[in-house]
């Protein structure tokens, strides 16, 4: 196989490309859930408060305990005062009755020589726990007041040894109004035996893997927003990896930034877990629009938008009461979002591309781990499969983020190839087009050069024929005016020829910029020019500016244009003044040249920068040169006379009448961060 060929079969598998990462994805995030999903437990129910487990197999399995527990409502007491007022203990549900109780926990175990591990995440409440009669800890700051609470969201862990009895008794004195009837029981513990320990860390240790994961992906799609043009969906999608590692941090088993940050208080933490839906919902919306350009209705991705930020402001500042409720309306609000959107792709994306057939797969899969893992803990009966292990959506999720990181990836590498491409057939153009400038002006020098020769024999003939016409007295006024016409037009097209040399030379000079020091470059230009002026009886005045930043350009060029408007200030100019004016009005060194002479007729000035316009007979030709050599340092040029102006190739009215003329061009000053030479030209 020869390499045209390989390269064609390599161009059309380009595209399959980005499927090939779905297998890679799906592998290895089949793997952390094996790990998350360490915890496998059997629902075991309470019976009157109290649970039998000593005929369960915590060899092979852990139990998680459910069902009614004994509580006391209204009420902080011990282990002991709970005992002494067994009378008004209730069997139930302890949140359904109060806004903060006492409850008790009793199980039976077997063997009872052996020690027993019990774990719980802690979300949104706090209590202090007894175990056995001891104090063991307290987990936040519980009170019966709501102002008072601090709530505490990290993982609680311990082994305890039953009693003679086979008997563990976990008495709880707990405070959970922030999230009241949302299921999290003081009784919701997992239980298993010394092992089970272990599987608790490998659990964690696989949060910390995602929790890896999304900062990789943060950091390296945010490197590539810098890098690749500050393409956006690169930015959207970093922000949606810090926003996911934020909530997976608050919020999985291990309770990572419980540990990190103990600092942080338990509400935020509650508040990070919950804002994280809006704000994932609207970087998802708008990394959906660029992927999908059209897809989605623009009403619907600004009512989504909007909403979200209703919502994450609501989240942010509501009381832990309201925000259950607020909670529940954005659960809807995004599943009927989700609805929507999968309808519309069902409806309009009729052939999809390579990287929207994975984004979809991703969004897809995040879908069915959520469907799944609700209704494994709210209505186990008819959960999805598989139908052992958690986290099923923190996995799903972390899946979204891969497919979607492979869409954008996608997406931009097309961008920045496009964008190669583009530029590589501006560059081969610009090329194209400067070989052609090169060969127009060469042509124009060689061209004028050649004419002038001719040119100058021409006049030189016509001298000899008016002399020979006037030594023999042949006083012919008809001769006379036909020499002196010839004459006339000789000398104008010699003009136009040595103007004609004049541009070729300064297109030619344009690849000669320099670093300039502004004040020497003009002054000098200035100074040389005086005793011109100043034989025509004018007065020469110049004002600059302290401390002039420097100049990027071509000194010839630049004198050139200021030597020019002298010219013409001189030319029309007598007895009067011509002052110049050099400032700096950040980003440009503007200079003035400004005169009392005759000025520009009105009909003349909205046509002075064409060629071959003049009000003096002369070629026309020094205002176009100057114009475009301004223009080629990035700068602008002006002309006012009389009541009008011509500024940026319009003509406006003065505030105030201008006697005589004035010109005016600005040029940019010298900023490194726009410029690579580091050539200063000190001879000007």
């Amino acid at each position: 196989m020869n390499q045209p060929q390989a390269k064609a079969i390599l161009q059309k598998l380009n595209p399959l490309l980005p499927l090939t990462a779905l297998p890679l994805i799906f592998l290895m995030c089949l793997g952390l859930w094996i790990g998350l999903s360490a915890e496998q437990y059997t629902i075991f129910h309470s019976e009157n408060g109290v649970w039998d487990l000593r005929d369960f197999d915590f060899e092979n399995n852990n139990a998680r305990l459910s069902g009614p527990v004994e509580f006391i409502p209204a009420s902080f007491l011990s282990p002991q005062e709970f005992a002494d007022r067994e009378n008004e203990i209730m069997l139930g549900y302890a949140h359904e009755h109060a806004d903060y109780s006492t409850a008790r926990i009793r199980l039976l175990l077997l063997p009872s020589d052996v020690f027993y591990t019990f774990s719980r995440i802690s979300t949104d409440f706090a209590d202090r726990i007894f175990v056995n009669g001891i104090w063991l800890h307290d987990v936040g700051v519980f009170a019966d007041d709501p102002v008072d609470i601090e709530y505490f969201t990290a993982r609680v862990t311990f082994t305890v040894l039953p009693d003679e009895n086979g008997m563990v008794e976990i008495v709880q004195q707990t405070s959970n109004m922030g999230q009241r009837g949302r299921g999290v029981f003081p009784q919701d513990w997992l239980v298993g035996g010394y092992d089970f320990y272990n599987t608790v860390l490998r659990a964690d240790y696989s949060v910390n893997i995602v929790l890896g994961a999304y900062v990789a992906l943060f950091i390296s799609f945010l490197l590539l927003f810098v890098l690749a043009e500050w393409h956006r969906p690169n930015l959207y999608f970093s922000l949606l990896c810090l926003m996911w590692f934020l909530r997976t941090g608050v919020t999985s088993s291990a309770r990572v930034f419980a540990v990190l940050v103990p600092w942080l208080p338990g509400m935020a933490s509650m508040r990070i877990e919950y804002i994280a839906m809006p704000v994932a919902a609207i970087l998802i919306i708008a990394i959906i629009r660029e992927v999908f350009p059209g897809l989605l209705h623009g009403l619907f991705n600004k009512g989504v938008i909007i909403m979200s930020a209703v919502l994450t402001a609501t989240l942010l500042f509501a009381s832990p009461i309201a925000i259950g409720l607020v909670i529940l309306f954005a659960q809807i609000f995004y599943l009927l979002c989700f609805v929507f959107t999968l309808v519309s792709f069902a409806i309009k994306l009729r052939k999809p591309n390579m990287s929207q057939i994975v984004f979809v797969t991703g969004m897809l899969t995040f879908i069915y781990g959520a469907v799944r893992d609700f209704t494994y803990y709210s209505f186990p009966q008819f959960s999805l499969p598989p139908v052992t292990g958690t986290n099923l959506t923190q996995i799903a999720t972390l899946a979204f983020a891969f497919c979607q990181a492979a869409a954008v990836f996608v997406i931009t590498m097309k961008k920045v190839e496009e964008s190669k491409r583009n530029e590589r057939e501006s560059n081969e153009r610009n090329a194209a087009l400067d070989s052609l400038n090169r060969m127009k002006a060469q042509y124009l020098a060689n061209m004028s050069h050649e004419i002038k020769t001719p040119l100058a024999v021409i006049l030189g003939d016509i001298e000899r024929i008016a002399r020979t016409v006037n030594s023999h007295g042949l006083e012919n006024k008809r001769i006379e005016q036909s020499i002196k016409r010839a004459t006339k037009e000789v000398e104008h097209i010699a003009r136009l020829t040595e103007s004609a040399i004049k541009m070729a030379a300064m297109q030619e000079s344009n690849e000669k910029m320099r670093l300039l020091d502004t004040v020497q470059l003009f002054t000098t230009s200035i100074e040389a020019y005086r005793s011109l002026i100043e034989k025509q009886g004018n007065i020469l005045t110049i004002t600059a500016d302290n401390n002039l930043p420097q100049i990027f350009g071509n000194a010839d060029g630049l004198i050139g244009v200021l030597t020019n408007l002298l010219t013409n200030a001189n030319k029309h100019t007598k007895n009067g003044t011509i002052s110049i004016g050099i400032k700096f009005e950040e980003p440009y060194i503007i200079v003035t040249v400004t005169d009392t002479g005759i000025g520009i007729a009105p009909e003349i000035l909205p046509r002075i920068f064409e060629r071959g316009v003049s009000g003096s007979g002369s070629t026309g030709m020094g205002l176009a040169i100057s114009k475009q050599t301004i223009e080629a340092h990035g700068g602008t040029v002006g002309i006012e006379s009389g009541e009008l102006r011509i500024e940026n190739g319009r003509v406006v009215k003065n505030d105030k009448y201008v006697k005589g003329t004035r010109a005016t061009f600005k040029i940019p000053a010298y900023d490194e961060e726009n410029h690579n030479e580091r050539l200063v030209e000190s001879d000007v």
